[in-house]
């Protein structure tokens, strides 16, 4: 099967839409399907794209004359739209407000290509700039979902969300991240990170890893730190991930709280540097206000490290009924911080979490499982 992947950018400091998009195209080959994935040029990665075309996945990237709201405008994805698409049997979009899917969903209409829906959780027109996707949607986005053939929804709360937007229940389909369960071939020996960054084997280490940005709630995590800091000595909050907007002001926070020896700000964490960082931390914690899956969840429970997350985040329940993490309200200083005490406190709790987690993500993100749901998708199913 020829499948088309769209995506508006591609690197992977843009977090989960990027890196899942590109280990789908990467099993789908394996598969023996013949994938491209088109993209526009914006805030590219060449590294990254090298190791992607590697794998044997056509990435074809436009020039982007413009950006409005991470709205990129890359015209010249009509012209190779016109001349390629009919050479495709179906056409996966891997976001929801984007110029490329205006333009994809335009002659995948006109040649009767049938195509999919993927927002990965961002359907909704709330938190940023609600006003401009409201318009967005009128004018573009509900036809591109009425038009799609199928709409994949990660989790039954983004399911609730297409709802909301108008599609029908019977067109979507629930299809959650994907991930290498093969996790054994990938542990490193513990301290190559600890070695690193500077941190002795006794120190507790507190990971946060993910996009710095008002969303991931960091500031709340900060606090609650803050109040472990008190009691507990050895104890150290890593902060890893690209800047979007917010290191300078919980820069600023850990300065007024006198921080600055126990909290570090490490940067962006890609490959063997992510699962050292995982397999050297004691507890991974998701403070955010809102997350539509969280591969950072699933990927901390299979490198062993026991996960805090809020309710907020979609995996939450899932995360609950399978009795493999803590949950926390969104914002609630004193409950993250006494959870957080509870985790270091109670190894034996952790390592049971960690167990039914491993068990469950097996049941339910392996590759197999995904690429199974999807080609019965691709085919029209």
């Amino acid at each position: 099967m020829k499948i088309l992947q769209v995506i508006p950018f591609f690197s992977p400091m843009f977090g989960g839409p990027v890196t899942s998009t590109a280990n789908i195209s990467s099993e789908l080959v394996k598969r023996g399907h013949d994938v491209t994935i088109i993209c526009s040029d914006y805030m590219i990665d060449m590294e990254y794209l090298s190791k992607i075309r590697d794998c044997g996945i056509d990435v074809v990237v436009f020039s982007s004359k413009f950006n409005l709201g991470l709205y990129i405008f890359s015209p010249g994805i009509k012209v190779w739209l016109i001349k390629e698409i009919r050479k495709y049997d179906v056409i996966h979009m891997q976001q929801y407000r984007a110029y490329q899917n205006d333009a994809t969903r335009k002659y995948a209409i006109k040649y009767g290509i049938p195509y999919i829906v993927q927002a990965r959780g961002s359907v909704l027109p709330f938190f940023e700039k609600s006003i401009e996707k409201k318009i967005y949607d009128h004018i573009f986005g509900f036809r591109q979902l009425s038009d799609a053939s199928k709409v994949i929804a990660s989790t039954e709360i983004e399911k609730k969300q297409y709802m909301l937007m108008g599609v029908s229940e019977n067109k979507i389909c629930i299809v959650p991240n994907g991930i290498d369960i093969n996790y054994a071939n990938y542990l490193l020996p513990n301290s190559s990170f600890r070695e690193r960054f500077g941190l002795s084997t006794d120190e507790k280490i507190i990971l946060s890893l993910g996009r710095i940005h008002k969303i991931k709630g960091l500031e709340f995590l900060i606090l609650a730190f803050y109040e472990i800091s008190k009691s507990i000595e050895n104890v150290k909050l890593i902060i890893a991930g690209p800047d979007e907007g917010e290191l300078n002001n919980l820069k600023g926070l850990v300065d007024e709280l006198e921080l600055n020896t126990k909290v570090l700000f490490i940067g962006p964490q890609y490959g063997t540097d992510k699962i050292e960082a995982y397999c050297d931390s004691d507890l991974f914690v998701v403070s955010s206000k809102y997350e539509s899956f969280g591969n950072t969840i699933i990927e901390s429970l299979i490198y062993g490290t026991p996960v805090i997350l809020t309710r907020e985040c979609h995996i939450s329940e899932e995360i609950y009924k399978e009795h493999c993490g803590y949950l926390v309200d969104y914002g609630n200083v004193i409950q993250l911080s006494e959870m957080i005490r509870y985790a270091i406190e109670n190894p034996e709790v952790n390592l049971r979490m960690v167990a039914n987690g491993r068990q469950y993500i097996r049941n339910h993100f392996s590759w197999d499982v995904i690429i199974n749901k999807l080609e019965y998708i691709y085919g029209g199913k």
